[in-house]
């Protein structure tokens, strides 16, 4: 734009005459924008039209906008953008309003971003928070106080104020007078922040002595304020706290019985002392109280319910409890990973900033690389193991991780219901239920590894073993078979009853491992599947043996093998010494079970009660903190064994004869049929017994491929004559499909024939150990210990003569004559009958028809059995039928029959019908119209396809019912494993 003034004096004159209240410039003013901004000219006003001038602003434009007008000038239009400057004129009223408005927004907005700036700064906020904080407390409002001031206890430069304002408060909350509303609301404030490990280190106690004073007026309050102190003890003693804690929960049930809120808090104190019948009488008048639902007593009694075998009403209490915990446990398993990351992040950072202790700098440049890695993630498990807010993330996972028993417990309870049920229909929804109620539990991180393997292990519970398989087959080829998923995988399938393949795996694994560590864990896992005591030392010996679990272990072991050889003092001493060993160790389900084991066979050498109780007491401790079908298993066994062992402590000098304690001894020495029923219905009212049948129900569920198990179910249904239910149990063992290939191998040398060194010493032994306690067995001894030592001495002499190749059995056979005319009962009956058949068979050798026979079989089967053969044979049958022995014997098994009523061993009907046809008639119409007696024959050869006795058995049960052709392919089957019965 061009400027141009008038020099002109005549010119001037008359400018000023025409416009007083211009004044002259010297030079036009400078008008440029540059993209929008800059300076213009705007506006037109006071024309004049003798010159041709009008007055315009100077003003600053923003994107060609005016804002603001600087001054006016009197300009006269030269054309295009040019101007003649006359002179300067003052601006309008209105235009100097607008820019005094406009300087006014200016100033306003800097000061408006100044003020921001301050009363958004984290000082002001942060103090304003203590000022507030301070007023509440004031106000006595200690709850709203805590609020307010925790989130600044953290501040760096006022956090320390903030902190002596929460303990004043808290003091108020927790000292005398202070309402428990308040107590309960701080309490609370304080154990959600991450800050309390380091504001109140003595948070447990204080927390203590506060629910003591509300104890009496609000117990309901005051648990609540223990139950705090439990989950938060800080550097406060744990023990105290429970102990004050079960305190006002039992002074609460004493006061109020009827309260279910008060019946729930002592529940949930006797899951401490692990007194489950007390929880049961407790809570089950409540169990369908509102008070009770979703609890955690509904827990604590779903959880008895389950293991008693109620499981309609567990599934009940613990899909309640279960279901609204889902999505809390999930979102604390998210939260503790993403404060674990962040925080492993943020110490990273330290060291990388060169910010860390120089300690760690000076061990990192000394090392080589490999070892760098490692003092890197070694300072960093430090410092993570020390957060404030790792552990407090870690201490919400933990609490909310007691759902997962629950979630098992409810998942197994379904599958157990849809065994029980007829209708298909229920069935399917019952174990698509389960497993979705495994499923609920999936890992925060979707298809983990963990994931994985679990998936694997319920899918064998579901039934779908293939697949459970599968699952865990490319789990291990996903990490190409490294020893640390071996050693979890092998764990999986011992539990779900495929202990051959985890022995198989974990022994190929531990061939190819290379690293020392990693080969004695692999050892420390195989020795633990051992298939006998001397396999277990040969993998004890590969462990690491600085280990308190492997000293205690390799103890154990040499007790085992002391035992065997008939050492019985040394056993003692190496079971104790393992029991001591077991006392110093962390407790765990794993040290629970292992030490229970060392009890009972100390108990078993030394016939104490009271040893064998603490045996079951501690795996039914391990079996609830751990959900394992092994452990259910020994716990199942161990109940049957003290149902037997206190039985027998009114008929046996058990001290003496120690290793009868556990078994059958009484049903043993029944006399007449009246006594063998006593004994009987005596062991099934037993409540171990009942125990045991529940917990061996439960294990079978979580563990189909375990022969065992169904062997031990077995004999419940066979001991009641529950055909339907014997039924059922074969539908299930042909289902799981057993491999019985490994334990046929393992059989094998058993039925050839071969004893080690050890067990010829043994024997021999405790030959000697018991004629010593017959030669000093007191006179005022119970009658049934003598009869048993009696029977025990012919049984292993007549051992120990069959393994020297001895003929001579008129001694023994007339000892047990002797000892059955003045004790006849059961156990001396077969005793007799025993030795009436050794003295058939050393008798009729001569024939080398028997003799062929009797070699074939004679470290397969007891003389009897061998009997029953040669009478089924046609070759050799009249020669045994005719014998006058074989009729004294028949005659034997009659009274026998006559004690225990027992229909079901085939071998009386081919031991009478060979001599008296018409009564074998008879039996065998028996035998074709009982359908109990071919499923058991079925049954027993299921369980054990490849022992001789069971595949005799099936075999003559099958031609008895006239199925020559399923007799003969029972032997087929027999031989091509390499068992032959008949030559």
């Amino acid at each position: 734009m061009d400027s141009q003034t008038t020099d002109s004096g005549s010119q001037e004159a008359y400018l000023r005459e025409q416009f007083p209240a211009m004044k002259p410039i010297r030079g036009a003013p400078t008008l440029l924008t540059l993209n929008g901004f800059g300076t213009s000219l705007a506006g037109k006003r006071d024309f004049h039209a003798p010159t041709g001038s009008y007055v315009t602003n100077l003003v600053l434009t923003f994107l060609f906008v005016p804002v603001l007008a600087v001054s006016a000038y009197r300009v006269i239009p030269a054309g295009g953008n040019s101007y003649h400057f006359l002179g300067k004129e003052p601006l309008s009223g209105l235009a100097r309003r607008l820019r005094w408005l406009v300087m006014a927004g200016v100033i306003g907005g800097f000061a408006t971003v100044i003020c921001e700036g301050y009363f958004n700064s984290d000082g002001y906020r942060t103090d304003k928070r203590i000022q507030k904080a301070e007023t509440y407390l004031k106000e006595n409002d200690l709850s709203a106080t805590a609020s307010e001031i925790i989130p600044v206890c953290s501040h760096p430069s006022r956090g320390t104020r903030a902190v002596s304002i929460l303990r004043e408060t808290a003091g108020k909350a927790w000292g005398e007078g202070a309402s428990v509303e308040q107590a309960l609301a701080v309490s609370r404030e304080i154990s959600e922040s991450t800050g309390r490990f380091l504001w109140f280190p003595d948070f447990g106690e204080r927390l203590k002595i506060a629910a003591a004073y509300h104890a009496r007026s609000h117990p309901k309050e005051a648990l609540a304020l223990m139950d705090l102190a439990v989950a938060f003890p800080g550097k406060s003693p744990i023990e105290p706290i429970r102990a004050a804690r079960g305190e006002i929960a039992r002074q609460w049930w004493k006061t109020e019985p009827g309260c279910a809120a008060a019946a729930c808090a002592y529940a949930e104190e006797l899951e401490a002392d692990d007194k489950a019948s007390e929880i049961r009488t407790i809570l089950t008048p409540f169990k369908d109280h509102a008070d009770l639902a979703g609890t955690e007593a509904a827990r604590l009694l779903g959880g008895v319910l389950f293991r008693d075998g109620d499981f309609a009403t567990a599934r009940k209490l613990l899909r309640g409890y279960t279901t609204p915990r889902i999505t809390g446990f999930h979102a604390a398993e998210k939260e503790c990973a993403r404060v674990f990351e962040e925080r492993h992040h943020a110490y990273l950072e330290v060291l990388n900033q060169h910010r860390g202790p120089k300690e760690f700098y000076r061990r990192y440049e000394a090392a080589d690389d490999e070892r760098k890695g490692a003092i890197v993630e070694e300072y960093l498990a430090e410092q993570l193991r020390d957060d404030p807010a790792v552990k407090h993330a870690i201490d919400r996972q933990e609490q909310a991780g007691r759902l997962v028993p629950a979630v098992m417990q409810l998942g197994i309870s379904e599958l157990n219901l849809s065994r029980e049920v007829t209708d298909a229909g229920e069935r399917q929804n019952l174990l698509q239920s389960a497993e979705q109620t495994f499923l609920s539990i999936r890992g925060a991180a979707g298809e983990t590894d963990e994931f994985r393997l679990f998936l694997g292990e319920i899918s064998y519970w579901l039934g779908k073993h293939q697949e459970g398989r599968k699952l865990f087959d490319e789990l291990l080829d996903s990490h190409k078979r490294a020893s640390e998923w071996v050693l979890q995988v092998a764990d999986r399938l011992r539990d779900v009853g495929e202990a051959d393949s985890a022995r198989s795996m974990i022994e190929e694994a531990w061939t190819s491992e290379s690293d020392t560590s990693k080969k004695q864990m692999l050892a420390s896992v195989r020795q633990v599947m051992c298939t006998d005591s001397d396999d277990r030392r040969k993998w004890l010996l590969r462990c690491d043996s600085a280990q308190g679990e492997v000293k205690a272990q390799l103890h154990s072991n040499a007790g085992e093998l002391a035992q065997l050889a008939g050492r019985i003092d040394e056993a003692k001493a190496e079971f104790r010494k393992a029991a001591e060993v077991y006392e110093t160790l962390p407790e765990s389900a794993s040290r629970l079970n292992n030490e229970a084991l060392v009890w009972q066979n100390l108990a078993m050498l030394t016939g104490s009660v009271a040893d064998f109780r603490k045996s079951v007491e501690n795996i039914a401790r391990a079996s609830r903190l751990e959900q394992s079908s092994i452990l259910l298993e020994n716990l199942g066994s161990s109940y049957l064994n003290l149902a037997n062992w206190e039985m027998n402590e009114k008929l046996l000098d058990l001290e003496i004869v120690p290793e009868m304690a556990a078994s059958g001894a009484r049903v043993g020495l029944a006399a007449t049929s009246e006594e063998f029923k006593a004994a009987i219905d005596g062991l099934a009212r037993s409540p171990h017994t009942a125990e045991a049948r529940k917990v061996l129900s439960q294990a079978l569920v979580m563990s189909p491929k375990n022969p065992g198990l169904y062997a031990a179910m077995a004999a419940f249904h066979v001991a009641s004559k529950d055909h339907a239910e014997i039924k059922t149990l074969l539908e299930k063992i042909r289902a799981a499909g057993i491999d019985h290939s490994q334990a046929l191998e393992r059989a094998k040398p058993r039925y050839s024939g071969k004893f080690t060194k050890a067990e010829a010493e043994g024997l021999a032994k405790s030959i000697e150990r018991n004629r010593k306690a017959l030669d000093s067995l007191p006179a005022d001894a119970k009658p049934g210990t003598r009869v048993l030592l009696e029977v025990a001495a012919i049984s292993l002499e007549n051992s120990s003569r069959l393994r020297a190749g001895g003929t001579d059995v008129a001694d023994l056979l007339d000892r047990a004559r002797s000892l059955h005319k003045k004790s006849p009962c059961a156990t001396t009956n077969t005793v007799l009958g025993e030795m009436l058949g050794a003295a058939v068979l050393e008798d009729l050798r001569k024939d080398p028809a028997v003799d062929t026979i009797y070699q074939t079989n004679r470290w397969q089967l007891n003389s009897c059995d061998i009997i029953t053969v040669l009478l089924a044979n046609e070759a050799t049958s009249s020669a045994a039928a005719g014998h006058p022995l074989v009729r004294e014997a028949a005659a034997l098994m009659e009274n026998s029959f006559r004690i225990d009523g027992d229909d079901v061993s085939i071998r009386r009907w081919f031991w009478t019908s060979k001599m008296r046809p018409e009564d074998g008639d008879v039996m065998l119409e028996k035998i074709k119209a009982s359908e109990f007696k071919k499923a058991f024959n079925q049954l027993a050869y299921e369980i054990a396809p490849y022992n001789p006795e069971a595949i005799l058995y099936r075999h003559l049960m099958e031609i008895a019912l006239g199925h020559p052709e399923e007799a003969r392919r029972v032997l087929d089957v027999a031989a091509a494993d390499g068992i032959r019965i008949f030559p």
